[in-house]
């Protein structure tokens, strides 16, 4: 009887775990552009497997194991699953206020959320009766093996609901873009765009805040934002036809990223902080992070600006290859 009644309690205070601890996955999906090659990776090279909920449940596995065989010790454990697996989550940081880069909770992001956590409540219905077929143990230690289990495959329902969104979300992305490309036209401010390994959210704050105050009206997307979606939102929501400037930080996750930003964000200036081995896992090499920064420039026009960190080399070595007719260095170094 117990049994019975532990499977739906058991259900639930994992899903309610998973509402918080879904939401750390769901930011470096983000971070990923929600492409789930990248971010299944991602979650591997950096071993980002739970590890707290999973000692939890194993631990209350081992305290069934060694604990009397009645409902009483049963019941006793399942009372500190219920109180503790739901604390472990809540207790961690809010990834949607805290942290350097913050899941921004959009349309899409709610939706993908929602899906995430519907199909995740569905697998750990599914999976509690798989496992109470395993010869181990107790009832209550297979389910609880079985809860172990769920949890580790959380990031896989963040995935299949990428996928299951994919086609509704690509058609409404492309109205949001020519929306934001349109609007860009209309307000025409001069675009500067920024990119580099580093350095790139605090120069477009400092930029855009300098601009602000001695010269026009200046429009810059908050934070770190450097993808396509965010600066697309970030235009559509923010941008008024008072500014006349405009600051763009272009991020580089593969070699036709800054490209594609640059076709949304036509720049007439350009500023490379530094170039260096960031992202050599998806890049390749030295020479490709550095092919990839140069996009940048690349669509920045013949009479426009470019500024580059002459302290760095690899910026240095883009101001050599693509010069405008204002090409500018900067840095401390004496030569």
């Amino acid at each position: 009887m117990l049994e019975i009644l532990s499977i739906p309690v058991l259900v639930l205070v994992n899903v309610l775990f998973a509402s918080r601890r879904l939401l750390q996955y769901h930011r470096f999906l983000q971070q990923e552009e929600y492409d789930s090659s990248r971010f299944i990776r991602w979650i591997f090279e950096n071993r980002f497997f739970d590890s707290k909920g999973s000692t939890l449940l194993f631990i209350a596995i081992l305290a069934s194991y060694f604990s009397p065989i009645d409902s009483r010790a049963s019941a006793l454990i399942l009372v500190a699953v219920a109180g503790l697996l739901p604390a472990i989550a809540f207790l961690e940081k809010d990834p949607r206020s805290q942290g350097k880069i913050q899941l921004r909770m959009t349309e899409r992001a709610r939706r993908i959320y929602r899906v995430a956590l519907s199909s995740y409540a569905l697998l750990a219905f599914a999976i509690v009766p798989l496992a109470l077929r395993v010869r181990f143990g107790t009832a209550i230690e297979q389910m609880l093996l079985g809860q172990m289990l769920v949890i580790q495959l959380m990031p896989l329902t963040l995935v299949f609901a990428v996928k299951m969104l994919a086609g509704g979300e690509k058609k409404v992305q492309r109205r949001f873009v020519d929306e934001a490309k349109a609007k860009l036209e209309q307000v025409d401010p001069f675009v500067i765009g920024i990119t580099g390994s580093y350095g790139k959210t605090s120069t477009k704050a400092i930029l855009g805040k300098m601009l602000d105050l001695a010269l026009a009206p200046t429009f810059w997307p908050s934070k770190g934002i450097n993808t396509e979606m965010g600066i697309t939102r970030s235009i559509r929501e923010e941008l008024d036809v008072q500014h006349r400037y405009a600051v763009v930080e272009m991020g580089a996750y593969r070699q036709g990223s800054i490209a594609k930003l640059c076709r949304l964000t036509p720049p007439k200036a350009a500023i490379v902080t530094a170039v260096g081995l960031m992202h050599l896992d998806r890049m390749g090499g030295a020479e490709q992070v550095l092919l990839a920064k140069s996009e940048l420039p690349q669509h920045v026009p013949d009479d426009g600006i470019l500024v580059c960190n002459g302290d760095n080399e690899g910026a240095r070595e883009i101001a050599r290859r693509h010069p405008k007719k204002t090409t500018l260095l900067y840095g401390l170094e004496p030569g």
